[in-house]
């Protein structure tokens, strides 16, 4: 074996704490991850393509990050297991809530939600991360909260 390790890749992690705990919101409700999920989904976007984001907690129910990455299509969006758990494991994240939205309004999960939940939950629960809930929002601002409705 005649290789220069020199040339070979490093992987970072890093974390930059920005701001105090008191600063940061906790969410006690699925309203209360409903409001802060506006914040970061566009009004003027909601009703034309899904996208989803993921909320992540520490062990307080407190805020500490968002994963604002993924975007589809009129009817589908994308649920990247690795991407959205290997975020939560660098947050330290004690919990998470996945939020994505329906551009036609209907609130009803589609079987692939279910799938997709479910697989996450179960990626998630295997590193002790709690997935909290699954929120489907709508452009009329109205949601629907998987916990709530029983389907987590």
């Amino acid at each position: 074996m005649n290789q220069n390790l020199d040339t070979l890749g490093e992987l970072e992690v890093s974390y930059k704490y920005k701001s105090n705990l008191s600063e940061k919101p906790k969410i006690n409700s699925s309203l209360d991850a409903y409001h802060i999920a506006s914040k970061f989904i566009s009004q003027d976007a909601i009703g034309l393509q899904e996208k989803l984001i993921v909320l992540y907690l520490n062990n307080c129910n407190i805020f500490i990050g968002c994963l604002n990455e993924f975007s589809g299509s009129l009817t589908s969006t994308i649920f990247d297991v690795k991407m959205i758990v290997g975020t939560g494991i660098k947050l330290m994240a004690s919990a998470a809530i996945v939020i994505h939205n329906h551009p036609s309004g209907n609130l009803k999960p589609s079987n692939e939600d279910i799938k997709a939940t479910e697989k996450l939950k179960a990626a998630f629960n295997y590193m002790d991360i709690k997935l909290l809930d699954h929120l489907i929002i709508t452009p009329e601002f109205r949601y629907l909260s998987f916990s709530d409705e029983g389907l987590l």
